[in-house]
């Protein structure tokens, strides 16, 4: 048989075929210059197309993509093919995880958003193991899981555990806790009957502790160069020791004249070993008395007039009740805003104030509304807005303003922070200026016990040299309005605001058996408690779990006395 004739521009050595340089005739036409350049520019231009096209859409810059395709995916919706590109399957997966496990999908995915997956994902499906070694993939083949559905449906959890969950807490909690109480939301209910088990107040001091669970979204200050120090002159308090051995107490502080009299926590084998000098704790509403102590410092650093300012300076409350309000009706909780929101939140949606960002607050429930009569009226909108304002008016200085009253003034050895969310996408004529750019401040309060003892010395200190923030304490008293409760007889176990017949610029004044007194309480849920005597030079810091620890005789009676028993 005759061997095959090869090709003309390919040839045969070594039983090695080799093209030769030499383009053959019929390809010819497809090389020449001009083809080779129309070739050239039009895959350029469809490079950039696809560089170009919106494949963020829908998305804020910074998110990663990839990593949110990936979460969905493990969390058995289908985003697609992971890929780093924002499609209507990336989309609408996004939509469906939030309209199932969340309060829906307001159509932008922002920070806000990826740190919920995140944190989804991480404490649902990464610490989850019920027989098989590590389920990282919905599509697990096992006989006892059900191909491609969700994780929450496979571990068979109640509606009280699901919520507990988003609050924060872990899944080995659950597994592994014995007997607990869980309730609905993410905090004890604070007029509980029953006794709380050892192990439910460990779990929601977890959630209380689990700040790390914001990521990034936090305006955090700088710590002193050189803190703060007291002179320890410790004392023996024997009930104290009593009640951090037996109630949801976990830190007591107690300082006179400058000096360190008690500093006691909850024994290590109790909450003690997780309450480290260094954790950072939940204030709860002590993040209201927090924005007044902002507020005073952006008053005296000239940012803002004065408490009788007006906010018609600020575009985003034009049309609203708010838009001439004074900052100290804000302040005092007296704007005539009872008709549309209250201590259980917005009237209009039932949502927690906490839960929904600013712009969406003026766009869905206060456009075109007229303040009521002014009184008393206790809900979370006025911080929001005061906090949010102090941006405003600072802009970019806000973080030297934060770094100034926490780090310079207050001497805090670690740092202190607001929690931070992005500002809703939205535009309201021009009212909202609002990019991807842009952030809120959240009147959620961390730091360490030490630092809310150390913060409040420095306000005692104001008073005592009439500086200008302690001048701004003062005004706060002097201006300070009713509460117009009835006089109550105190009980060992009662609710301790109830006590206080006054509210002054965020702060529960005059304590009915010492109205005569100038005595501050910053209070927080839970049963967070800060005194200050200015009288006396007095403060007591406690910080807890549940309130279900005698402050009368803890706190009330040793600020009354300044005699531990």
């Amino acid at each position: 048989m005759l061997a095959p004739k090869s090709n003309s521009y390919t040839f045969q050595k070594s039983s090695v075929w080799y093209f030769s340089r030499r383009v053959p005739a019929n390809l010819r036409l497809h090389y020449r210059t001009g083809r080779i350049s129309n070739i050239i520019f039009s895959t350029i231009f469809i490079i950039v197309a696809l560089i170009t096209q919106p494949v963020f859409a829908g998305v804020d810059e910074g998110v990663d993509v990839r990593k949110v395709q990936t979460m969905l995916t493990e969390l058995c919706f289908k985003p697609g093919p992971v890929d780093g590109s924002w499609g209507k399957k990336t989309e609408r997966a996004a939509e469906q995880f939030f309209d199932k496990y969340w309060n829906g999908y307001g159509g932008q995915f922002t920070e806000s958003e990826f740190a919920k997956l995140n944190q989804f994902n991480i404490e649902i499906l990464r610490n989850i193991s019920f027989g098989v070694k590590t389920l990282k993939r919905c599509a697990v083949r096992e006989p006892q899981l059900i191909k491609k559905k969700s994780i929450l449906d496979l571990v068979a959890l109640n509606d009280k555990q699901k919520s507990i969950l988003r609050c924060g807490a872990k899944m080995d909690d659950l597994i592994h806790l014995e007997n607990l109480m869980i309730y609905n939301g993410c905090s004890l209910p604070e007029n509980l009957k029953q006794k709380i088990n050892e192990q439910t107040l460990h779990l929601y001091l977890r959630l209380y502790m689990s700040w790390e669970r914001f990521g990034e979204n936090h305006f955090e200050s700088r710590a002193a160069k050189k803190p703060r120090e007291f002179i320890k002159e410790f004392r023996e308090f024997p009930y104290l020791t009593k009640q951090l051995e037996t109630t949801g107490l976990i830190s007591y502080l107690y300082a006179s004249d400058g000096k360190l009299i008690v500093d006691q926590k909850s024994p290590p084998e109790r909450f003690g070993g997780e309450v480290k000098d260094d954790a950072k704790l939940w204030g709860a509403s002590i993040a209201k008395s927090m924005t007044s102590y902002l507020m005073g410092h952006a008053i005296c650093q000239g940012y803002i007039e004065g408490v009788e300012h007006h906010l018609t300076d600020w575009p985003l409350l034009q049309g609203t009740l708010y838009e001439n309000v004074r900052i100290i009706d804000l302040l005092n909780m007296r704007a005539g805003d009872q008709n549309h929101a209250d201590k259980n939140g917005l009237k209009v949606s039932g949502i927690h104030i906490n839960n929904k960002v600013l712009g969406h607050i003026i766009k869905d429930e206060l456009q075109n509304t007229k303040p009521a009569s002014a009184k008393y009226n206790y809900s979370e909108l006025p911080p929001l807005l005061l906090l949010n304002y102090i941006i405003h008016r600072t802009g970019k200085d806000f973080q030297s303003l934060l770094d100034y009253s926490f780090g310079n003034v207050a001497k805090t050895k670690h740092s202190v922070f607001f929690q931070r969310r992005v500002w809703s996408e939205i535009t309201l004529g021009n009212l909202v200026r609002s990019t991807k750019r842009d952030y809120q401040a959240q009147p959620v309060f961390y730091a360490t016990r030490h630092d809310y003892l150390r913060i409040s010395q420095s306000m005692l200190d104001g008073w005592n040299n009439n500086n200008c923030h302690g001048k701004y304490l003062k005004t706060l008293f002097q201006n300070g309005e009713s509460k117009r409760q009835k006089h109550r007889q105190a009980k060992p176990f009662d609710y301790s605001t109830k006590l206080f017949r006054s509210y002054a610029g965020f702060f529960h004044t005059k304590y009915q058996h010492l109205s005569k007194r100038n005595i501050l309480q910053m209070h927080g849920y839970g049963g967070q408690h800060i005194w200050i005597d200015f009288d006396n030079s007095r403060i007591i810091a406690t910080n807890a779990i549940h309130e279900n620890y005698n402050w009368k005789r803890l706190i009330a009676d040793v600020i009354k006395s300044g005699k531990i028993r």
